[in-house]
């Protein structure tokens, strides 16, 4: 594992990937707890580090039996959420719509399960659970085109988001506030709500959360978060992030919360290989626009790419706004259930 979490394997990998995979598999269905987490975490690597999109179909192709048969038993709470934090990275890289929309459906089961569930678990373990599939999720969600979005799957997915923005636990909160962010910047927020005051509920229940905390906690995470998710809901603004790298390229800028989502869960999955896998992978570096033509823009060129990119966000988190406002009036002509 080594070898893939520093991206070490070179070209060999293009050769022995489907051996690797098969070992990995079997591990999956057959090892321990810790053998098959183990064996989940490296085959979404292998995917990492293949990046090339045909190529993870063909793992998908051959993984999708061991995936399915796996899912139906009686799995471990933290081996399904390793297989499922697996399966995010696969089918984000592989970049097929259909099986992302499936996955994110699967996903979004045991998190209905999970949520409603007390059965004798653990709590710090039934919300590191919850909180990795939410991640998951949006990762996901961040991937599949909006007019993708299947209303019929999804449609009042949102009440149960912000049903956990009220959680015990601190990572749950952040985990459905963020998704539900990620939902509002798609334009389609209206795919996930059932009534046409859903998404004022959700603001209303977002304004609570960042104003739960004194004006003393200033550091805290959480109030940092839900302050950022405030101000987007109401006026489109994303607060921007930036993250440095020791090499040529400086600084990546995140300016989207869909980015945002991608770039913290790729983080967590790669753990101590991130920074080598965004020095070294070129699918990454497409990704996060670290490629090398970005390397030959001038500063100038690259500020006046960055600024175009913030006036887009803007004019679409407006053009957003008013495709909702026009839904629900024409919902409300038709009878709105």
């Amino acid at each position: 594992m080594d070898l893939l979490e520093s991206n070490g394997f070179g070209e060999v990998l293009e050769s022995r990937y489907i051996t690797l995979l098969y070992e990995y598999l079997k591990f999956i269905e057959k090892g321990t707890i810790k053998e098959a987490s183990i064996a989940c975490r490296s085959v979404g690597l292998l995917a990492i580090c293949i990046g090339c999109t045909s190529k993870v179909q063909e793992i998908i192709e051959h993984s999708t039996p061991i995936f399915s048969k796996v899912l139906e038993s009686r799995l471990n709470p933290q081996v399904r959420s390793s297989l499922f934090q697996c399966i995010a990275i696969v089918t984000f890289v592989s970049n097929n719509p259909c099986e992302t929309q499936m996955y994110m459906k699967t996903i979004w089961e045991a998190i209905e399960e999970n949520s409603n569930s007390n059965h004798g678990q653990n709590n710090k373990i039934k919300s590191s659970v919850l909180v990795t599939d939410l991640t998951a999720w949006s990762f996901l969600l961040t991937k599949l085109d909006h007019w993708r979005i299947d209303s019929n799957k999804w449609k009042g997915s949102i009440s149960l988001l912000t049903t956990l923005l009220e959680d015990a636990d601190s990572s749950t909160r952040i985990a459905a506030g963020e998704a539900i962010a990620l939902i509002f910047e798609t334009g389609r927020a209206y795919n996930f709500c059932i009534e046409e005051g859903d998404c004022e509920f959700v603001k209303d229940t977002v304004k609570t959360q960042a104003s739960r905390y004194s004006s003393e906690a200033k550091q805290n995470e959480e109030k940092s978060v839900f302050d950022d998710i405030f101000v987007f809901l109401n006026d489109g603004t994303f607060q921007d992030k930036s993250i440095k790298f020791a090499n040529k390229h400086g600084e990546l800028k995140v300016s989207t919360w869909a980015r945002a989502i991608q770039l913290n869960f790729i983080k967590c999955f790669l753990g101590a290989g991130f920074r080598n896998h965004m020095q070294s992978n070129e699918f990454l570096q497409d990704l996060f626009g670290l490629s090398e033509e970005d390397d030959h823009q001038t500063w100038d060129e690259k500020t006046v790419n960055y600024t175009s990119h913030k006036e887009r966000m803007q004019l679409r988190n407006k053009q957003r706004k008013l495709v909702e406002e026009q839904h629900f009036c024409f919902d409300s002509e038709e009878g709105f259930a």
